[in-house]
């Protein structure tokens, strides 16, 4: 379980990338002063299980890294519509790249 900041000397992003590439089964969980939709997008896109603002109560903190731990995420409510979206719109880019490749090939 790695817990990293996102303005982390060298790029706490750049880190959760190298950590997630080199030792996979690693839970990261990324923090932030300012938690917002774009760092929400770029911590899931380093593999991060985590995205949380710093002002998280600090009792619940152990409960948060546990629940990482145990396969869940830890991203804000108010930021999960805005991944969902992306991820929708990722499918369906692959989904087209897919059928112009079946017509191509036709």
């Amino acid at each position: 379980m790695c817990l990293l900041d996102v303005h982390m000397p060298g790029d706490g992003f750049a880190a959760a990338r190298a950590i997630r590439k080199a030792l996979p089964a690693t839970k990261v969980i990324l923090m932030t002063a300012t938690p917002d939709e774009e760092g929400a997008l770029a911590a899931a896109g380093a593999g991060a299980h985590g995205y949380l603002g710093k002002d998280v109560n600090p009792r619940r903190l152990p409960q948060i890294v546990r629940a990482v731990a145990g396969g869940e995420a830890a991203y804000p409510r108010s930021l999960l519509g805005a991944l969902l979206r992306a991820v929708s719109q990722q499918r369906l880019a692959a989904a087209f790249r897919d059928l112009s490749a079946q017509i191509a090939a036709a």
